[in-house]
């Protein structure tokens, strides 16, 4: 019995990613550029040097396979930063009753092409980067 909840305290541990020797040091122009969504290459994430970016999901529409939504036409703007290292904040302006709306991740895995976040829930997201800028 004690063999068992000492492998259940290990588990648990090991799910947090927020352990001090598991945790990354994450430097913002690492995570500046534009990013697709790994399992749906038509969502898209705009990180700004200057801490604004912008979201949009270019999905074909079926009946003229244009997109409905382009990066100029989105207002789906928001502020990020990297605090403690490895969260990434967003803060959506007026997205809820005229209420900033914050949102954090936690960067679970960076390099110069992928990009992997967990939210607050749990569920993990992944991206590509398509450029630099």
């Amino acid at each position: 019995m004690l063999i068992v909840a000492a492998m259940a305290a290990g588990l648990l541990a090991g799910c947090n990613k927020r352990n001090n020797d598991e945790r990354l040091e994450v430097d913002a122009q690492q995570v500046t550029g534009l990013w697709a969504k790994a399992n749906n290459p038509y969502e898209y994430w705009r990180f700004k040097s200057d801490g604004t970016g912008v979201t949009w999901d270019e999905t074909p529409d079926p009946e003229d396979g244009e997109p409905e939504m382009t990066e100029e036409m989105s207002n789906l703007t928001y502020t990020w930063y990297i605090s403690d290292g490895d969260v990434l904040m967003f803060d959506f302006p007026g997205a809820m009753a005229n209420q900033d709306v914050p949102k954090y991740y936690y960067i679970t895995d960076i390099n110069a092409t992928t990009m992997t976040w967990r939210d607050e829930y749990g569920l993990s997201y992944n991206l590509t980067k398509r450029s630099k800028k």
